[in-house]
């Protein structure tokens, strides 16, 4: 690589890192919102009632995330490359959307309907994560338009709203249901003011309409990508619903630590993914390749930022834990040291499903998450029973080394055809 080829580079990472920056700051802002809300739900309740409503959490995750779809990365593509479409595929998509949200209250009832969780919790958990996912599609859709600073504005009005929210229910000593509240405000609030932003930039109106052969023509792309994203979401968060099965719910307290410090390294590389995203879906979506070489090398930045984090998490894993969550989750210390090694797996493999995605291979992406969530699940079953919360810590480390292993042969295999 000459002077020239190194100079347009850096100077495109620096791009990326400029362009993204407001994607970085909600991540970060967001993340540590939940972050600091979880700690004092941690110190302020028991460990098994801790449990119990990350439980809740986790199942809303993974319910909505299955009936999302791939919409929001399938929008967002379509924004980058042909945003005459938008007009016409969003309120079908929207409409279905809706739709689902019935089904998915129903499932939620239907896998807690032998256990004492709180039924008023869980109704309020579905619908603000709903909502929030909702948004989330609109907001795919502005990062499409390379509208990240209007959003990111109306996302800390919304998560202003749910702090002080959040600190009026705390002081008051509400129940963990009344808690919940401020997640469903703040979730509202955002969806107007993303729904008066679509409305200034007459980009659709929001309308009922369920036109199926629109539907078809949307689930045809962005099916594999909802399903790669499901899947996703089960290897990635299964292992807390099978530890409450298993184990119990303070088993479930003392993984939840450590793997919420564990995930925060990924807050630093959406950063870069979100709007390199938007340029190789517009990129592929005019001239039919994209250039490898700027994916080669996000991916040794990648591997360099994950080394760096692991030499953190391994040396001040107790003081972290410690001074954040409180000495009783400091059992959580040594899972955290080990499941760090599969960073540089979980980055990369991030790379390497944009990649395939904005090139039109959603369903290798799918395919590589398939057989990440079933050997994920296999593992967990069996692991968990004989080596106790070890057990995920594993499963978690082969799951993220097979999906990148996976995805970076599909990119290989498709290097000659779509990739320059």
């Amino acid at each position: 690589m000459n002077i020239s080829e190194g100079n347009n580079s850096q100077n495109y990472l620096l791009k990326l890192l400029k362009r993204g920056q407001f994607v970085f700051y909600t991540s970060l802002i967001e993340k540590s919102i939940y972050f600091l809300i979880f700690i004092i739900l941690a110190r302020k309740y028991s460990t098994s009632e801790y449990g119990s409503f990350i439980s809740v959490f986790v199942l809303s995750n993974i319910l909505i995330s299955l009936f999302e779809l791939g919409f929001g990365n399938y929008f967002q593509r379509t924004a980058a490359s042909d945003k005459y479409k938008l007009a016409e595929e969003f309120n079908s998509a929207f409409t279905f959307r809706l739709l689902t949200y019935l089904l998915i209250l129903l499932l939620s009832f239907i896998y807690y309907s032998a256990e004492s969780i709180d039924k008023a919790l869980l109704v309020i958990i579905i619908t603000a994560f709903f909502i929030f996912n909702t948004n989330w599609l609109l907001i795919k859709i502005f990062y499409g338009l390379n509208q990240y600073r209007s959003v990111f504005i109306k996302f800390l009005i919304s998560r202003f709203i749910l702090i002080v929210c959040s600190i009026i229910l705390l002081y008051v000593n509400a129940s963990l249901t009344f808690f919940s509240l401020s997640y469903f405000i703040s979730a509202l609030s955002e969806f107007v003011l993303l729904f008066l932003q679509t409305i200034r930039l007459k980009l659709f109106k929001f309308n009922l309409d369920l036109n199926f052969d629109v539907l078809k023509r949307i689930f045809f792309s962005s099916i594999p990508m909802g399903l790669g994203m499901f899947f996703v979401m089960i290897y990635d968060r299964v292992d807390v619903l099978l530890i409450q099965k298993i184990i119990d719910d303070t088993a479930v307290g003392i993984y939840s630590v450590a793997y919420s410090l564990y995930k925060i390294p990924q807050i630093f590389i959406l950063i870069i993914l979100t709007p390199l995203f938007t340029d190789l879906s517009n990129e592929f979506g005019f001239n039919g390749k994209i250039k490898f070489q700027r994916i080669q090398k996000l991916g040794l930045t990648f591997i360099l930022f994950s080394i760096i984090s692991i030499i953190i998490f391994f040396f001040l894993s107790e003081s972290m834990i410690g001074l954040i969550y409180g000495d009783k989750y400091l059992s959580s210390a040594p899972i955290l040291k080990l499941i760090v090694l599969s960073l540089p797996f979980l980055l990369l493999n991030n790379l390497t499903g944009v990649t395939l995605n904005s090139i039109g291979k959603e369903k290798f992406v799918f395919y590589s998450t398939l057989a990440a969530a079933l050997i994920n699940l296999t593992l967990n079953l069996f692991l968990l029973i004989t080596v106790g919360l070890f057990g995920a810590i594993v499963s978690t480390i082969l799951t993220e080394l097979l999906v990148f292993m996976i995805q970076l042969y599909y990119i290989i295999k498709f290097k000659s055809a779509v990739i320059i």
